[in-house]
C-alpha cells in the first residue's frame, strides 16, 4: 500500500516539478533544448532578454518573436498532470493502515501470496494459503522497486523521444509555412509577369485596330470624294450638252467635244464602280491555348481590302516598304525555295529595331554583352557593368524582370555572357569572379560551378542535342565543356592539328548537329569543329575577294537552317553565311547605327537580337 501511494508522488517530483520554483508546473513552456519551466518563472529569469542560457543545461536559447509567451507549450506535461489527478485514488478510511494481519491479530504482514496477490502473515501461510505460492514481502517489494525504476527510466527515454518529435514537428510546421509563402510569391510573380504581357499585348492590339481603322476610313473617304467629284463633273457636262442641243449652234466642233466628254463619263470608259466589301473589315482571332508568342490573339484584315502601303495585323509593326506575307505564305516561300533545284533562299531583312541607351534604369544598359532568347520568347541580356541580367518580352520589348549576379560574399560581378538551359535555369559567365553561376528563371542563385582551373571565362553556349555547356577561356585560348551540374566533361586542346592554337578565343555557339563554332578574334577567323573536336573548315575575315570580310569577330550563333551569323565588332556589322561558310548578306551595318556588336541570339520566331557594347543598346532584325 505504501508503494502505491509513493509512486504518484515520485512521478510528480521527478516529472511535474519546475526546476526554478520547485513547484508543480504552471503553464509549462518548452525551450529548444527540450527542458521545461513555468511560463512565469521563465519571464522572471529572462528579464526581457532576447537571448539567455537554459537554467538546467546552460544551452544558448533565443526567444522567438513574442517572447516567452510564444514558446511552445509542453502539452505532454499538462496531459500527465491531468491523468495523474484522475488516477490517484483517494484514501479509503474504512481500511486500516496497520501492518498487522486482520485475521490473526498481532501477526505481522510479512509475506505475499502470489496466487491471491495479497499480503499475509505466517499463520495465514499454514491455514488458508497452505497450497499457494508465497514469497517474502521484502523480496516482492524490492523486485517491484527494481521494475518501477526500470519503467521510470524507460519513461524518461520516452519523454525525450516525445520531446524530440515535438521539436521536429515544430520545425516541420515552420518549414511548411515558409514553403507556402515561397510558392505564393512565385505564383504572384508569374501572374504579375503574365498580366503585364497581356496588358502590353492588349494595348498593341487596340493600337493596331485604331491604325487600321484610320487607314480603312481614309480609303472610304477618298472613294466617296472621287464619287462626289464624278457627280459634279457629270452634272456640269450634262448641262453643257443640254445647252448645246437647245441652241442654234451650227458649228460641229462643240457637238463633238460634248459628245466625247459625256461618253467618257457615262460609257465603259467612265468612272470605276465602287466595290462594296462583303463581311467585316477586321476580325479578331483569339490565340490558341498554350501559344507562347501570343496570349490574346491577332487582328486579321479582310483580304478583299485594297489598301495602299502596310497594314497592321500582328503585334510587330512593319515598315511601309516591307512586303506583306502571312505565316503560311512565308512557310510556302521557304518550302518552294528548298524544292527549287540549284537555288538557295536568302531571307530578306524586313525590320530593324533598336532598344535602350546608357544608364542604370530598367531598359538602360552599361556595356551589354551576352544575350539569349528563351523558348517562351523572353530576351535575357547580360548588362555587364551594371552587374545584372535584364529580361524583356521579345514581342513588345517591354521590361519584365531584372536580377543581380553579385552574390553576398562578392563586391561586384561582371556578367559577360549567358545561356538558358532546357530546364529553365540561366547559366551566367562572370568574368570578374572567374566563375559560372546558375540562377533559376526568377533570379535566385542555385549554385556556382566548382572549377578552380577556370581562369577568365568569356562566353557560354549550350548544345541543343546533349545539353552540355561550352565555356571559352580568353587567355588560355581554350574551351571547357561541362555538364549542367558543373562537372568538367572534356575540353578542346590548346593546339588543334595544323591550325595551331587559338590566338584569342572569343565566343562559341553549338548547332543542332553538335558542331562547335568558335570566333577566334586573334586569328581573325571563324572555326567550325565537329562534335569530337575535329576542324571541318574556317572562314577567314581578311583577304576575301568577295564581300563578307570582317576584322574583329565576336558573337556567333546559328539559325534553324544552320546558317551562321557573325558579329564583327571592328567594322560594326552582322554577317550571314551558309552552312559551307559562303557569305550570304549583311543583316546590320554602321548605316543602321550599329557600332560595336558583341553578343547575338535568335528567337524561335527567327528574330535576330544583337547587343551593341559601344552604343549600350540592343538591335533586332526580322526577316521576310
Amino acid at each position: 500500500m505504501a508503494m502505491k501511494e509513493e509512486l504518484p508522488k515520485r512521478i510528480k517530483d521527478e516529472f511535474l516539478q519546475c526546476w526554478l520554483c520547485l513547484d508543480t508546473f504552471k503553464r509549462p513552456k518548452a525551450l529548444p533544448c527540450l527542458h521545461t519551466f513555468c511560463e512565469r518563472c521563465l519571464q522572471d529569469y529572462a528579464e526581457e532578454r532576447p537571448k539567455f542560457l537554459c537554467p538546467y543545461c546552460r544551452a544558448d536559447t533565443t526567444l522567438p518573436e513574442g517572447g516567452v509567451t510564444a514558446l511552445p507549450d509542453n502539452f505532454w506535461i499538462v496531459s500527465m498532470k491531468d491523468l495523474l489527478h484522475k488516477q490517484v485514488p483517494t484514501q479509503d478510511n474504512s481500511e486500516s493502515d496497520s501492518s498487522m494481519c486482520r485475521v490473526h491479530g498481532n501477526e505481522d504482514l510479512s509475506h505475499h501470496c502470489n496466487t491471491c496477490d495479497d499480503v499475509i502473515c505466517r499463520e495465514c501461510i499454514s491455514h488458508s494459503h497452505s497450497q499457494h505460492s508465497v514469497s517474502k514481502l521484502e523480496e516482492v517489494i524490492e523486485k517491484s522497486h527494481t521494475e518501477i525504476n526500470g519503467l521510470l527510466e524507460k519513461g524518461r527515454n520516452k519523454l525525450e523521444e516525445y520531446g524530440s518529435q515535438i521539436a521536429r514537428l515544430s520545425e516541420e510546421e515552420q518549414r511548411l509555412k515558409l514553403n507556402k509563402l515561397k510558392v505564393e510569391r512565385h505564383v504572384k510573380m508569374a501572374a504579375k509577369t503574365l498580366i503585364g504581357r497581356i496588358r502590353i499585348e492588349k494595348e498593341s492590339l487596340l493600337r493596331q485596330i485604331q491604325e487600321n481603322y484610320s487607314r480603312i476610313s481614309d480609303s472610304v473617304k477618298e472613294s466617296k470624294t472621287d464619287q462626289e467629284e464624278h457627280i459634279v463633273e457629270l452634272i456640269s457636262t450634262m448641262d453643257w450638252a443640254n445647252n448645246i442641243i437647245s441652241s442654234d449652234e451650227r458649228n460641229y466642233k462643240p457637238f463633238k467635244q460634248v459628245e466625247e466628254k459625256l461618253g467618257k463619263l457615262v460609257g465603259t470608259e467612265g468612272a470605276e464602280k465602287s466595290q462594296f466589301l462583303q463581311g467585316d473589315h477586321m476580325v479578331f482571332h483569339p490565340a490558341a491555348v498554350g501559344n507562347s508568342r501570343q496570349h490574346l490573339g491577332q487582328i486579321e484584315l479582310n483580304p478583299l481590302l485594297n489598301l495602299q502601303g502596310p497594314t497592321l495585323t500582328d503585334t510587330t509593326k512593319q515598315e511601309a516598304s516591307a512586303p506583306q506575307h502571312s505565316d503560311d505564305g512565308m512557310a510556302g516561300m521557304k518550302e518552294e525555295s528548298r524544292q527549287a533545284k540549284g537555288t538557295v533562299h536568302i531571307p530578306g531583312v524586313k525590320k530593324k529595331y533598336m532598344l535602350g541607351n546608357r544608364g542604370e534604369r530598367h531598359g538602360q544598359f552599361d556595356h551589354p554583352r551576352g544575350i539569349a532568347v528563351s523558348t517562351d520568347n523572353l530576351i535575357l541580356v547580360a548588362d555587364s557593368h551594371n552587374g545584372r541580367i535584364q529580361m524583356f518580352d521579345s514581342i513588345s520589348w517591354k521590361h519584365v524582370n531584372s536580377f543581380s549576379t553579385t552574390l553576398k560574399d562578392e563586391d561586384l560581378s561582371r556578367p559577360t555572357n549567358l545561356a538558358i538551359g532546357s530546364e529553365g535555369n540561366v547559366y551566367v559567365v562572370d568574368l570578374e569572379n572567374k566563375s559560372v553561376k546558375v540562377f533559376n528563371n526568377d533570379g535566385r542563385h542555385k549554385r556556382t560551378f566548382a572549377d578552380a582551373l577556370l581562369v577568365d571565362p568569356k562566353s557560354i553556349a549550350m548544345c541543343p542535342a546533349s545539353s552540355l555547356l561550352y565555356v571559352t577561356e580568353f587567355s588560355k585560348r581554350n574551351v571547357r565543356v561541362y555538364s549542367n551540374e558543373g562537372k568538367v566533361v572534356r575540353h578542346f586542346p590548346y593546339v588543334l592539328s595544323e591550325e595551331g592554337p587559338f590566338a584569342a578565343v572569343a565566343h562559341v555557339a553549338v548547332n543542332k548537329s553538335g558542331e562547335v563554332i568558335i570566333s577566334d578574334e586573334g586569328n581573325n577567323c571563324i572555326k567550325v569543329f565537329s562534335s569530337d573536336g575535329r576542324l571541318k573548315f574556317r572562314i577567314e575575315g581578311e583577304g576575301r575577294r568577295e564581300s563578307g570580310g570582317f576584322s574583329w569577330p565576336m558573337g556567333v550563333c546559328v539559325d534553324d537552317q544552320q546558317r551562321l551569323l557573325v558579329a564583327d565588332r571592328g567594322e560594326g556589322k552582322v554577317l550571314q553565311f551558309d552552312t559551307d561558310g559562303k557569305f550570304l548578306q549583311y543583316l546590320l551595318t554602321r548605316k543602321d547605327g550599329l557600332k560595336h556588336p558583341y553578343g547575338m541570339d535568335i528567337s524561335s520566331e527567327g528574330q535576330v537580337f544583337v547587343t551593341d557594347e559601344g552604343k549600350h543598346c540592343i538591335f533586332a532584325v526580322t526577316f521576310t
